[in-house]
């Protein structure tokens, strides 16, 4: 990496500031992750924080796994894991079986207020709803609501029922 040249493709090292910017993360956020071990710690030149562009690949992955609900300890494990170490790939199963259904849970929530944002945008247009519709039936309301009529409690009691996600440090939402 002679001449602030990256590994990867040759391409410049980053300052800091330029990470911050490209992937919309604070600098102390990151350097929070180099901290934690969640980012390798950066070359120094003339002081600086240099990183490597594959960095900003690295901080979409987190930021990713933070939106999924994932703990930053448990990002880190996804991170790290190599293929040769197996205890590593089963830790990383165990987590895939814990975090699978909520994650699905979550998707799960999201596609129900999608849904009623959409009922509630039809509706101030003028328009109805089907009764068959593939809404109404994936959430299990019968064909036979004219009209929909009890659609206005509906999404509230699908997401109060839901299983809550678990927020990324771990606490619940």
């Amino acid at each position: 990496m002679s001449n602030g040249d990256s590994a990867l493709g040759g391409g410049q090292l980053l300052p800091i500031g330029a990470l911050a910017e490209l992937t919309g993360k604070r600098p102390s956020s990151i350097r929070y992750y180099e901290q934690i071990g969640l980012l390798p710690q950066p070359v120094r030149i003339a002081g600086r924080r240099m990183y490597d562009p594959a960095t900003v690949r690295t901080l979409a992955m987190i930021e990713t796994g933070q939106r999924a609900g994932l703990a930053l300890d448990e990002i880190k494990a996804l991170l790290s894991a190599s293929p040769e170490d197996r205890a590593a790939i089963e830790r990383l199963r165990e987590l895939a079986d814990r975090k699978l259904p909520e994650i699905v849970a979550l998707i799960r929530r999201s596609e129900l207020v999608r849904d009623w944002l959409e009922y509630r945008a039809r509706q101030r247009q003028g328009c109805r709803p089907r009764p068959n519709h593939a809404r109404g039936e994936r959430l299990g309301m019968q064909a036979t609501n004219p009209g929909w009529a009890s659609l206005t409690a509906w999404p509230l009691v699908a997401v109060r029922d839901a299983p809550a996600p678990v927020v990324a440090r771990g606490g619940r939402r």
